[in-house]
């Protein structure tokens, strides 16, 4: 069974942040937990109020999508 994993974070109000930045938030706060093997990727829930925003960052999995175009490529150049 697979975990989820993810980084709760308190933004003062009037703060934004790029997404740069919030992967090196990310990174930081990861690291202070212990976790040194870097996410696939991420997706953040941002909720907002008057006293700040409340943002839920989490692990997604890495996934990979084959074109249609790319089979007869894969068939001729990757064959056993």
């Amino acid at each position: 069974m697979r975990v989820s994993r993810c980084v709760t974070l308190l933004l003062p109000p009037h703060l934004a942040l790029t997404p740069g930045a919030l992967g090196a938030i990310l990174a930081l706060a990861r690291r202070r937990c212990g976790v040194r093997i870097p996410w696939a990727g991420a997706d953040v829930d941002v909720f907002r109020g008057p006293a700040g925003a409340l943002l839920i960052v989490r692990e997604t999995p890495c996934t990979a999508r084959l074109a249609d175009y790319a089979l007869p490529f894969l068939h001729k150049y990757f064959t056993e």
